[in-house]
């Protein structure tokens, strides 16, 4: 691995969570290595704020805590929220066949989403500044949205009338934590409720200006780019 990585100061972990034991290499052989800036696989949302155990975002915990005791590496963790193209759909609670959106907790609670290629582009970004300037933890938002916004959207675009159902945070959460299961989707659902996947300035905050300040960089992928795109039916 050491050999692998020779050359680069700059190392950008892309891996998804099927290669947890790919990462464990990744940090025995750092050390050996002249990389001084490196990001883990994150690009998802702040598992730092949870209190409670869950296989995927442990494997990340401990991955972290595994780097982060190399003096001579800096570490930047990167959180982009909610994929938008993929987060669209029944696994999220929201039908776009049926037009029924389920919601657990508030239909108001806000959820951010950040498009691949936007998360791509602030990673070259971040990648880009004085090493001294790369916060060790970041959070982007292409867009912030809640349910009740997200349908009107939508139904702007042509998806026809939805329905939001509200269900129990608090039951919707207990029972998840009597039987937790190994994907993450269902836990994603009441952290929306808990305001967790929240990246605005008094949430969890938002360090879109960083790497994109004003939008004078690129324009940030939207929940309307994705409606307009889809006719209000993504991932039917």
């Amino acid at each position: 691995m050491a050999e692998s990585l020779a050359g680069i100061d700059i190392l950008i972990n892309a891996l998804s969570s099927k290669g947890h034991l790919y990462k464990d290499a990744i940090a025995k052989a750092l050390p050996l290595t002249k990389v001084c800036l490196y990001f883990p696989s994150e690009f998802g949302v702040d598992h730092v704020v949870h209190e409670f155990n869950q296989v995927f975002w442990d494997a990340k915990k401990r991955h972290y805590d595994d780097v982060q005791k190399l003096d001579s590496i800096r570490v930047s963790r990167v959180y982009v929220g909610l994929f938008i193209e993929d987060s669209i759909g029944s696994w999220f609670g929201f039908n776009t066949k049926t037009g029924v959106y389920e919601c657990v907790g508030s239909p108001d609670a806000k959820i951010s989403f950040t498009s691949r290629e936007d998360s791509g582009t602030a990673m070259a970004a971040l990648a880009s500044l004085p090493l001294s300037d790369v916060p060790e933890e970041v959070h982007i938002a292409g867009d912030t949205r809640s349910f009740n916004e997200i349908a009107k959207i939508m139904e702007d675009s042509g998806a026809g009338p939805i329905t939001i159902q509200q269900l129990g945070l608090e039951e919707f959460k207990d029972k998840l934590m009597k039987e937790p299961v190994a994907s993450p989707a269902p836990y994603l659902r009441f952290l929306v409720g808990e305001g967790k996947i929240d990246h605005r300035k008094g949430r969890l905050g938002c360090d879109n200006d960083l790497v994109n300040k004003d939008e004078t960089n690129w324009k940030w992928t939207t929940l309307i780019h994705l409606a307009e795109r889809t006719g209000g039916k993504p991932n039917p």
